[in-house]
This record gives structure tokens, sequence and C-alpha cells, in this order.
């Protein structure tokens, strides 16, 4: 059994009471130490988010495309043999083709507002 170091927080007793109740009559079981500890961690794990976007900034997209090629594989071109099935998807697509796709869609979106409304 590995120790847990643990640190006392002291809350006023009526709040104390008023989570303890509430945790009893809506969630039979849990218990409070556990309860918060857990609440505290997913404070601290968006606020730690939150300082690295003021820190760096927003990111530009949720991914970046890189040049990917096979080791000793005399130049073969990895996203011609990787597959991408994302969540909700049904099928799966081959990365170059959804690279290209979503190159396209980059490109449409720098076009001005004047060619956009255009194309429509």
């Amino acid at each position: 059994m590995d120790y847990d170091a643990r640190q006392a927080v002291h809350l006023p007793v009526t709040d104390y009471l008023k989570l303890d109740l509430y945790l009893m009559d809506a969630h039979p079981g849990v218990k409070l130490d556990a309860f918060v500890t857990d609440l505290v961690k997913r404070w601290l794990a968006v606020e730690m988010e939150r300082s690295a976007l003021r820190e760096r900034g927003q990111a530009m997209r949720g991914f970046q495309w890189k040049n990917v090629f096979y080791r000793n594989a005399k130049g073969r071109n990895a996203w011609r043999f990787v597959w991408l099935r994302f969540p909700g998807d049904d099928y799966w697509v081959r990365a170059g083709t959804y690279r290209l796709r979503d190159g396209e869609r980059s490109l449409a979106s720098l076009k001005p507002l004047s060619e956009q409304s255009n194309s429509v």
C-alpha cells in the first residue's frame, strides 16, 4: 500500500456540513475528501490551461501537418500509408487525402469576403 501524504484545508463548518449532506443525499457512497480532491484537480487543470493560453496565446489550430517520411524507405511518403478515423465518423480516410482537403479549406478561408460571398 502506497503512502498518500495529505494536507488539511480549513473550510467554514457550515459550508462543510452543507457539502457533506448534499453528497450523502445526491451521491451516496462518495466520500467528501475524495470529492474535494477530484474537484481541486479538475479546477487546477482548467486554470493551468488558461494560464498556458495567456502565456502562449490561442493555438492556430488543433493540429499541425508535417512532412512525414518513413525512415530508411527511400523517401516514401507516410501520408499515403496512414489512415484516420475521427470520433463520430463511421469511415476511415487516408491521412494524405484529409491533409489536402484541410489545405483547400484553409486556402478558402483566406479569400477576401467579396470572393467568398460570390462563390456561395
